[in-house]
């Protein structure tokens, strides 16, 4: 523990053990088991690998969840392996029962042409539905994580969803 009087910097607080994750700030007093560390996520976030995400229970369609991850300074989640669809599925399935997040996936530039928003990128790695994504009535262009496995939807309907950014 730090003692003698000094005081850690708002936002810094002392832990006992310290993840791989987290930035050490040695610039204040401490023992070699005993550093004070600034969070890798703001409150809210959830820290996995390198990246926070927020899981947001706020129903809005897929274009007003994209602003308002950009708000937030990050975007709607991306998810490339299956490391990280089993740790967001596994977190949406615990979220009290059956739930439909929004995720950063979509196919509104070309039908069948999945790109996700944060950087444009194809898609390589899927954990579709089975027999998704299929395009019901023509309409579905965005993506959900459906209890564990995705699904195209239509972009207005208005669903919760995740937002990612990189870990401080």
């Amino acid at each position: 523990m730090i003692t003698s009087g000094h005081r850690l910097p708002q936002g810094i607080q002392q832990r006992t053990l310290l993840p791989p994750a987290f930035n050490l700030h040695t610039s204040y007093p401490g023992s070699r088991y005993n550093v004070p560390v600034q969070k890798p996520c703001e409150s809210g976030w959830t820290l996995f690998g390198n990246h926070c995400y927020l899981f947001e229970f706020s129903k809005v369609s897929w274009h007003a969840t994209k602003k308002e991850c950009e708000r937030r300074l990050s975007h709607l989640v991306k998810i490339e392996t299956s490391v990280e669809n089993s740790f967001l599925t596994s977190m949406v399935t615990g979220c009290g029962g059956y739930k439909n997040f929004w995720i950063g996936l979509n196919d509104l530039t070309r039908e069948g042409w999945y790109t996700w928003i944060s950087d444009y990128s194809a898609v390589t790695y899927t954990d579709w539905m089975s027999g998704n994504p299929d395009n019901h009535h023509g309409v579905e262009d965005c993506c959900e994580i459906r209890g564990s496995n995705w699904n195209d939807v239509d972009c207005s309907v208005s669903y919760s969803f995740i937002c990612e950014k990189n870990a401080d």
